[in-house]
């Protein structure tokens, strides 16, 4: 049975924030620039999580080196007005915050961006620790959680990653998080366990209220 969280790792781009039609017009700006094929934003949801250095291999692969694509990409990307979080992403990370329970970024996001990001939502003030795939092994990879649990003392039984694609679930449960929350629908490989759908970011409060219920 999960406990009640000491930690919440919650994944950015597309969980807290809506950010796909951004991510989409800077890759096809960047498309267009060298020449490339166009990406539409159905091929890249498919691809939904996964890090820059991801889509370089799967859309730009030899195209550019990856130094190149991460500078080209970031530059397009910062001409664009930030994203907005979701309805009701403030209130959820307010009342975490509030009720005591850590909570760590943990995105494939470039952290200057994120910071950017934070700071345009006034959200900063809520997030105790951020770890970005710049800095360490990017998701699929459980090292960032692994480091977020070790940063505020928690183990895996009482922490919990919310996020919105294979690659957090994938991360969560080579992790051990005793709770993954998926913002969305996503094929769930049958050897994942824990893992539990909700409609939206909301929804999340309601599965911290099932589980200090059962406490």
């Amino acid at each position: 049975m999960s406990q009640y969280p000491k930690l919440i790792c919650f994944d950015w781009d597309g969980t807290l924030v809506d950010s796909m039609d951004v991510i989409t017009k800077a890759m096809q700006m960047l498309a267009k620039k060298y020449d490339f094929p166009r990406p539409t934003k159905e091929m890249l949801e498919q691809h939904a999580g996964i890090s820059l250095q991801g889509i370089l291999d799967v859309f730009f692969k030899g195209k550019l080196s990856e130094k190149q694509f991460i500078d080209a990409y970031s530059k397009e990307y910062d001409k664009l007005s930030e994203p907005p979080l979701f309805r009701n992403a403030r209130h959820v990370l307010e009342a975490v915050h509030h009720a005591g329970i850590a909570i760590a970024i943990v995105t494939n996001k470039d952290r200057a961006s994120l910071t950017r990001e934070l700071n345009a939502h006034d959200v900063e003030q809520y997030i105790d620790s951020i770890w970005v795939a710049e800095d360490y092994d990017a998701k699929p990879s459980p090292v960032m959680i692994r480091y977020a649990m070790t940063a505020h003392q928690a183990v895996s039984e009482n922490t919990w990653m919310i996020g919105d694609s294979l690659a957090d679930i994938y991360a969560a449960s080579s992790a051990g998080c005793s709770k993954i929350a998926i913002v969305g629908t996503k094929t769930i490989p049958q050897w994942v366990e824990n893992v539990f759908f909700v409609e939206d970011i909301q929804s999340v409060l309601q599965l911290l209220q099932e589980s200090l219920d059962t406490k």
